[in-house]
């Protein structure tokens, strides 16, 4: 069984390498026409200016051969002209728009293949060797990255047509057999050089597009990890100098002694607090999940008693903006989600709406269904966004922190979470506002019918 596995992974390629093939591979291929036609356009030239001399002095059956060679040199002069011209332009200086696949490469090959059987035949004037079609066939198996079954049935072919081709240039019954078998043993060759070729450059090309991966993320990783650590230092100031000029208040007998500033600082010292605690508790959240650390548990969830038990949670903080929540879900609507992730969910969404509505506003919470999945949609009356900051709050290092109608403090990770925890349960989220009339965000989530 692992041995018909091999097999068939030889044969078979994943999305992975068949993205490899496409995108590197075969434009590789292409590129190396190039270079192999003007090889083979400079051995032609030297082949010429030596046959040249051997036509004018010879009337032997060395004539015939030297004419027919100088000959067919004169034709892959040219043939290997065009080859070398398209390549350069079509794929050397262009090699974005290149089309061809791996066609126009097997096209070159087999007209490889067909020059060093034609001058192999032609060699069988003065002798039983066939190394034009033996170096044809090295050639192709080393130069070329092809598939398995297109270097079998390369190689197949040229064998065959050498095979029925070979009476007509060798009439010696011996000889043809030898030529033959010869002929089979290169094919056989080329045909093993090319399958382990190809599995060794394919492993490569597989590794080093894995590592290429790795590094862009350990980058991507790097990078919201100074910008991570940007945002911890930019909001933890704000509220921790808050608290240290509170305390130092409190400590000073003499400052403190108005009754009224009782109620004051230990407002302030509330919701100082309050914007600190938020932030850590995202930057957990935040952590954990790049960390890993984050279990995912996808199971039935009543959207309508989620959030209803999340709004018992959050009226202290409306009522104090004297913010109105109204909620409209259908009671049988269930989601496939992870519940603690939910959670942090319509934590951040809701408490970005209170924080960004005016005092005696308005949130809707209703939903929708569309194509199986629920819609869910937060909307406020309250300041909103312009484009450009629309386009950036579910980004990490964009600036789209900015403080709320009440002054209160805003990280920008809570959006960047939500983002994160919606695509984790196999929804998206998106968001229309207007600046100055408000905002709308939608998250989808997979729905549940039992």
């Amino acid at each position: 069984m692992n041995l018909i596995s091999q097999i068939r992974s030889t044969f078979v390629l994943s999305d992975l390498e068949k993205n490899i093939l496409d995108n590197k591979i075969n434009l590789s291929n292409s590129k190396r026409i190039f270079y192999v036609s003007l090889a083979s356009i400079f051995d032609s030239v030297l082949h010429l200016i030596f046959f040249y001399e051997k036509i004018q002095n010879s009337t032997s059956i060395r004539h015939i051969w030297a004419e027919e060679i100088f000959m067919s040199h004169v034709v892959n002069l040219v043939i290997m002209l065009g080859f070398a011209s398209w390549s350069y332009f079509m794929v050397i200086k262009k090699p974005e728009n290149y089309k061809m696949g791996e066609y126009f490469p097997v096209v070159f090959a087999a007209y490889l293949l067909l020059i060093g059987v034609l001058i192999s035949l032609i060699d069988q004037l003065i002798t039983s060797a066939i190394s034009p079609f033996l170096f044809t066939i090295l050639l192709i198996s080393v130069v070329f990255n092809f598939r398995p079954r297109i270097s079998f049935t390369l190689f197949i072919i040229g064998y065959f047509a050498f095979h029925f081709l070979a009476p007509l240039a060798q009439s010696n019954a011996d000889q043809l057999l030898s030529v033959r078998v010869n002929a089979i043993s290169f094919c056989s060759l080329g045909i093993g050089l090319s399958l382990i070729l190809w599995k060794v450059n394919l492993t490569r090309l597989v590794q080093a597009d894995l590592i290429e991966k790795q590094n862009l993320q350990l980058q991507k990783q790097n990078q919201e990890k100074d910008k991570l650590f940007s945002i911890i230092a930019h909001d933890l100031r704000s509220p921790l100098g808050n608290l240290i000029s509170i305390s130092e208040m409190l400590s000073d007998e003499e400052e403190y002694t108005k009754p009224g500033e009782n109620k004051i600082l230990f407002e302030s010292l509330k919701k100082s607090s309050k914007n600190m605690n938020d932030l850590l508790e995202n930057l957990l959240e935040w952590s954990r999940l790049q960390l890993g650390k984050t279990e995912i548990n996808i199971q039935a969830i009543n959207v309508l008693d989620k959030a209803q038990n999340y709004l018992t949670t959050i009226k202290d903080i409306a009522a104090t903006k004297k913010i109105e929540i109204e909620i409209d879900l259908n009671p049988n609507l269930f989601v496939l989600a992870d519940s603690f992730l939910l959670d942090s969910i319509f934590r951040n969404l809701c408490s970005n709406a209170i924080k960004y509505s005016h005092v005696g506003g308005l949130i809707k919470i209703s939903a929708q269904d569309k194509d199986g999945m629920a819609i869910i949609k937060i909307v406020d009356a309250g300041i909103g966004m312009n484009q450009s900051l629309l386009a950036s709050i579910f980004t990490l290092g964009n600036k789209t922190n900015r403080k709320g109608t009440a002054g209160e403090a805003s990280s920008g990770l809570g959006l960047i979470l939500s983002k994160d925890f919606v695509e984790k349960c196999g929804g998206q989220i998106w968001a229309e506002s207007e600046e100055g009339k408000g905002s709308t965000f939608y998250f989808s989530l997979p729905i549940f019918n039992p």
